[in-house]
C-alpha cells in the first residue's frame, strides 16, 4: 500500500522533463507494454498479486543464489574468457556445507522489512490563497533571523521549497575554519539525506564564501 500511494503520488505531481528524454521513456515502454500503458509504463503499481509474491519469495533461497564476485585479485587464476570483450572469468559451484553456513546464520534481525512510514501523504488539496503575491512576505523577523514567504499561485502544486541560508562571516576566517565548514557542510548533508529519504524530502547544502545554503524539496 504504502508504495502505491507513493508511485500515485509521484506520477500524478511529477516535474516537466525534457523532451527527448520522455520520447525515449515512452519508446522504451512501447517495447514492453500494450498501447494502453505506454505513458504510465512502470511508474503506476500493477495489479496486486499476492500469488505471484509468494512464488517469487519462494524462489529466493540459498539453494538458487548466483553470485558475482568481480576482483583484480582474479587476475591468473581464471580459466574462461567470454567471447565478446575477452573477460577472463571462471565458474564455481556453492558448496553443500556453505549453504548449511549460512542457514545457520540465518535470520538476521538486522535484515527486515522497514518500519511504516509516516510521512506519505494523504491529503494532496492546495488551500486557497486570497491574495495573489507578487513577491515574498515577511512573516517573522527577530534579531537572529528572517522568515519570508510565498505560496505558488500559478501552478498549484503539493509542493514546497524551502531554502535556508545561514551567515557564517567566520566560516572561511582561516584554513582551518574552512576545513571544519566543509566538513559539517558534508556531515549534515549526509544526515539530511538519510532522514529525508523516508520523508520523501530532498535536500540540498551548499558551502558560499560567508554563508551555508539548504534547500529543501517536499512533496506537501
Amino acid at each position: 500500500m504504502q508504495l502505491s500511494a507513493i508511485s500515485e503520488t509521484n506520477f500524478h505531481y511529477q516535474d516537466k522533463s525534457s523532451p527527448i528524454g520522455y520520447v525515449v521513456y515512452v519508446a522504451s515502454n512501447m517495447q514492453f507494454y500494450p498501447p494502453i500503458d505506454w505513458l504510465v509504463g512502470s511508474s503506476l503499481p500493477s495489479r496486486f498479486s499476492p500469488d505471484i509474491i509468494e512464488a517469487v519469495l519462494s524462489d529466493l533461497t540459498p539453494q538458487n543464489v548466483r553470485i558475482f564476485w568481480v576482483s583484480t585479485k582474479f587476475d591468473g587464476n581464471t580459466d574462461s574468457m567470454e567471447p565478446w570483450y575477452e573477460t577472463a572469468y571462471s565458474l564455481e559451484k556453492i558448496t553443500s556445507s556453505m549453504i548449511e553456513q549460512w542457514m545457520e546464520k540465518a535470520p538476521d534481525g538486522n535484515l527486515h522489512l522497514p518500519v511504516p512510514n509516516m510521512f506519505i501523504p494523504t491529503d494532496l488539496s492546495i488551500k486557497t490563497v486570497s491574495n495573489k503575491m507578487n513577491f515574498p512576505v515577511l512573516l517573522r523577523k527577530s534579531p537572529y533571523s528572517r522568515l519570508w514567504y510565498k505560496p505558488d499561485t500559478l501552478f498549484s502544486m503539493p509542493k514546497g521549497y524551502c531554502i535556508i541560508d545561514f551567515i557564517c562571516p567566520q566560516s572561511r576566517s582561516s584554513p582551518e575554519s574552512a576545513v571544519l565548514t566543509c566538513i559539517f557542510v558534508w556531515l549534515l548533508k549526509d544526515y539530511l539525506n538519510e532522514y529525508g529519504k523516508y520523508q520523501r524530502l530532498r535536500y540540498h547544502v551548499s558551502l558560499y564564501v560567508t554563508f551555508v545554503k539548504m534547500c529543501k524539496d517536499l512533496t506537501i
